[in-house]
């Protein structure tokens, strides 16, 4: 363990610093407040509301990519606004794992992937004992996978867990398979 930590310890210390930071923006959920589900309009006020903050915030980060319709909904308001998203896939079941990996079949198609910083397969998973490191890193791959297939192997694929996930010595699978690897603090 020890020598995990010192290896990676620098590595995850970089993400820790906003002048490291690769992106800036907020987490947003595909719900207002009452419970309903966003609407197109929804999704163009908050990322209006964004790009009005100090600091300029033109990124956000989705949960889940057909929950609510979230891609169908959100992906026309961010390619209007020049949002751009880093895009969430859940991975907790297989039938809602293939409807979030068809959500985002369905807009790279409509829209390309100029809106995409990046695909989060997961977020906690691994924290929360959802699933095993072995499981996640095949869909990490098979995510990256099916956007090679539509001709989108630059768009980066990684995962999102917090700090004691990504210093557990199991986990490194996961950490092998990513692009990038978020941290949840």
């Amino acid at each position: 363990m020890h020598s995990f930590l010192v290896a990676f310890l620098p590595l995850l210390l970089s993400f820790a610093s906003p002048a490291a930071a690769l992106w800036k923006g907020f987490n947003l959920g595909a719900n207002l407040p009452n419970g309903a589900c966003k609407t197109t309009q929804d999704w163009a006020r908050d990322f209006s509301t964004l790009q009005s903050l100090p600091g300029y915030f033109s990124s956000a980060r989705l949960f889940a990519s057909s929950d609510c319709n979230t891609l169908a909904n959100a992906v026309p308001a961010a390619v209007a606004s020049k949002t751009t998203l880093l895009v969430g896939v859940w991975t907790e079941d297989n039938a809602h794992y293939e409807a979030e990996k068809a959500a985002l079949i369905k807009a790279i198609q409509q829209h390309g992937t100029a809106w995409i910083i990046a695909v989060s397969v997961g977020s906690e998973d691994l924290y929360r004992g959802d699933t095993d490191a072995a499981t996640l890193a095949r869909q990490i791959k098979d995510v990256r996978g099916m956007l090679c297939g539509l001709g989108a192997c630059n768009v980066k694929v990684g995962h999102v867990d917090t700090w004691t996930a990504w210093v557990d010595p199991k986990n490194e699978d996961v950490i092998r398979a990513c692009d990038f690897v978020g941290h949840d603090g």
